[in-house]
């Protein structure tokens, strides 16, 4: 079953979710390599908030991991 919905692109949403903080620690450090702090920590503050709510869903689901 895992094929097919990688066939067709579908996800569920804690795939999104972790793609998204992945997405967002890159972005993080990308800008403070170019020297703006501020948005790194934004970045990494909504980075750790998804993982928070990543971690919910496993917890209040019965998520395996794959």
């Amino acid at each position: 079953m895992k094929w097919v919905k990688k066939l067709f692109g579908i996800q569920d949403p804690i795939d999104k979710k972790r793609k998204k903080h992945a997405k967002l620690l890159e972005e993080a450090f990308n800008a403070q390599r170019k020297g703006d702090l501020r948005k790194a920590g934004l970045l990494t503050e909504k980075a750790k908030l998804i993982e928070k709510e990543i971690l919910e869903i496993i917890e209040n689901t019965n998520y395996e991991s794959r």
